[in-house]
């Protein structure tokens, strides 16, 4: 019961009553909605805490009406359980034994035969004939071989002949030359250069612990070592990355991200300061061109640089940084529905049963499912682009109708909210993709190329010097250009290192044979 103190500070004028009840309606409702948005964020922090991190969904979720299933296995999965060795199976399904180890490794036939006199029949003492044979293989692994590859120059002194005494023009010593190297003066080959570095930035492997697998074979190879080797051989690449920057430029499409990275010695800048790697993916001929660049800051600035010289059709995602680029390139940039997926994905699982948000999770697996199935018939690009349109067009208008009713109702700052707001900003980048055949409605392309940085960057932390992180900017180009291409980059780089030093550098149409389309073919 309010005291008389308290009533006595209410007003008598009716009207000014009526406003103190509405102005309190409008607390309460802000007091609400912020109380929501608390216990949204809770309980999403405790899913990033105890839930999987997965954002596939399982046929638990889809009992829940979670039915949003990852982008890349938008078919339905099948069951969990994996059997102990991978198995072939024919037309009809069954299962017919263990998938055949590849043909291209070696094989070494071990023969086991019957002691001679089990050969020998009892009645007649003649030897049993051969009918057949059975059988079985497995692999042996057999841990690496180091060896010293010792170069000899011969040399080869002044003729004894008179003739040869008298001829002044004649050098007094020959000496033999060794083929060029990539790394002059140092005990590293093309061999283990190239092992050292896709061990690093293929696999992941900090140099520290290489350096301990080396001891264990006898070597002593510090990570000091293997650090200037990095810098040495990115130099040294440096103009076949320039010629990859300049051909990716040529191509239709380029897909954009950035990720931080920390490092410690940038002049000016305190160790904790973020950095930047900003990746490209672009393509030349249908050949694939990744290209990792290192930046101190994520400024607009940066795209600018990285785009300058192209003319065509940028996807990224929502990141504000890459439209000025847009726009003074003059180019068509299309957004990325995965991120907006991502959000409603979160606002989904900040709920118990996942609410409103499976609306749009919905949506936005049915946009999926067709363009799945378009991309794996045969259709020439315009039909693909006007079937696409026709089966695709109707499900964004639903899904537009659906977030310009969201917007009127739900929180702004909830997941959901976010999440809404975000989508309808992006809209007309995320439909534009539908002008393209050769674009996908999300940026994953440019996504999966950065994993391998991101997965990295678990395991070495941080980069010492500026100088480190360009050269691995320029070592993860070379290593996912190739892996994009479907070839591998520890064979790649050996060719590269083996046949750099002995081409001018300078000379484009040599440089192009070192393409990784080119130079293992």
């Amino acid at each position: 019961m309010a005291s008389e103190r308290d009533r006595s500070s209410l007003p008598d004028d009716i009207d000014q009553l009526k406003q103190l009840i509405l102005d309190m309606q409008e607390k309460q409702e802000k007091q609400d909605a912020l109380i929501e948005s608390l216990k949204e964020e809770i309980l999403f922090i405790k899913g990033l805490k105890y839930a999987r991190k997965s954002e596939k969904w399982t046929e638990e979720d889809k009992k829940q009406m979670d039915l949003f299933n990852e982008i890349e296995q938008i078919t339905d999965e099948s069951s969990d359980q994996v059997a102990e060795e991978p198995v072939k199976k024919t037309s009809n399904g069954k299962n017919v034994g263990r998938k055949p180890i590849p043909e291209s490794i070696p094989r070494e036939e071990i023969i086991h035969d019957l002691p001679e006199e089990e050969k020998i029949c009892p009645h007649c003492h003649s030897k049993r004939p051969l009918i057949g044979q059975d059988e079985s293989e497995e692999l042996q692994f057999i841990p690496a071989k180091v060896i010293v590859k010792k170069h000899i120059k011969l040399k080869y002194g002044p003729c004894t002949c008179d003739d040869f005494q008298k001829d002044e023009d004649l050098p007094t010593i020959l000496r033999s030359k060794a083929p060029p190297r990539i790394m002059p003066g140092s005990i590293a080959s093309s061999g283990i250069l190239s092992y050292i570095l896709v061990s690093k930035f293929g696999d992941s492997l900090p140099f520290n612990r290489m350096e301990r697998i080396f001891k264990r074979v006898g070597l002593d190879i510090s990570r000091t070592n293997m650090a200037n080797w990095s810098i040495k051989a990115a130099q040294k690449c440096e103009p076949l990355i320039e010629l990859m920057r300049e051909l990716s430029r040529e191509g239709p499409l380029i897909n954009m991200d950035e990720t931080t990275v920390q490092v410690l010695k940038e002049p000016g800048r305190k160790p904790e300061n973020k950095s930047y790697m900003w990746i490209t993916v672009g393509s030349n001929e249908d050949r694939k061109i990744v290209l990792f660049n290192y930046s101190q800051t994520r400024k607009e600035e940066v795209a600018l640089s990285l785009l300058k010289g192209f003319s065509g059709i940028l996807q990224t995602d929502g990141y504000a940084g890459y439209y000025k680029a847009a726009k003074e390139y003059e180019l068509d940039h299309v957004g990325c529905l995965a991120h907006a997926r991502r959000k409603f994905y979160e606002a989904a699982k900040a709920t118990k049963s996942g609410g409103k948000a499976n609306t749009a999770l919905k949506l936005i697996q049915k946009i999926y499912k067709v363009e799945k199935e378009l991309r794996e018939k045969d259709f020439d690009q315009r039909s693909f682009i006007e079937t696409r349109r026709k089966q695709v067009v109707p499900i964004w208008k639903d899904f537009q109708k659906w977030l310009k009713e969201m917007s009127t109702t739900v929180p702004p700052k909830t997941k959901l909210g976010e999440a809404v707001s975000y989508t309808r900003n992006e809209y007309k980048k995320l439909v534009r993709y539908m002008k393209y055949a050769v674009t996908t409605p999300d940026n994953n392309i440019a996504e999966n190329a950065i994993r391998p940085f991101v997965v990295g960057r678990k395991n070495w932390m941080f980069y010492d010097s500026p100088k480190g992180a360009h050269a691995s900017a320029a070592i993860y180009s070379l290593c996912e250009t190739a892996k994009a291409n479907n070839i591998e980059p520890q064979n790649y780089l050996f060719q590269l290192f083996e046949k750099l030093p002995r081409i001018d550098s300078t000379d484009r149409k040599a440089l192009e044979q070192l393409l990784p389309w080119n130079i293992i073919n």
